[in-house]
């Protein structure tokens, strides 16, 4: 018997997306070595690059969000310490006078040209007897 070849044949292609022919000369962004990258995103010569830069990251958002953590303890002390320094005085600020009811500086102003409160001018500033705020919710 004689063995005869099939008429049909399979060819295997490669599909366009499976491979690369780009050769692009870059520098990696953690060690500074240049590299040849062969994809238009690339940005570390290797693993171990990208490793490294990975924790670098992640660390640089660790110090960071305890720096803002910080940042925020800070300013809720000082608005406590501005709190009890107001809460001692008997004239106000339009500022200190929005910091004691808990609104806004708007709101104090709206109200003194409103007539509700009255401010007295003090150089730039206006003065209004902590009297007047007490006076509000009685």
């Amino acid at each position: 018997m004689h063995h005869i070849a099939p008429r049909w044949t399979i060819t295997l292609h490669k599909a366009p997306f499976m491979s690369s022919n780009l050769y692009i000369p870059k520098t990696c962004k953690h060690c500074g070595n240049a590299f040849t990258a062969r994809t238009t995103v690339t940005k570390y010569c290797g693993d171990t690059c990208a490793k490294k830069a990975y924790k670098a990251r992640k660390r640089k958002e660790k110090v960071q969000a305890t720096l803002t953590k910080d940042m925020q303890q800070q300013k809720e002390a000082v608005q406590i310490l501005n709190l009890n320094t107001v809460n001692n005085k008997d004239f106000l600020s339009v500022t200190e006078a929005s910091q004691l009811i808990g609104v806004s500086r708007w709101t104090i102003q709206r109200m003194i040209q409103q007539g509700r409160l009255k401010a007295v001018p003090f150089g730039r500033k206006r003065i209004v007897a902590r009297w007047q705020i007490e006076n509000l919710f009685n």
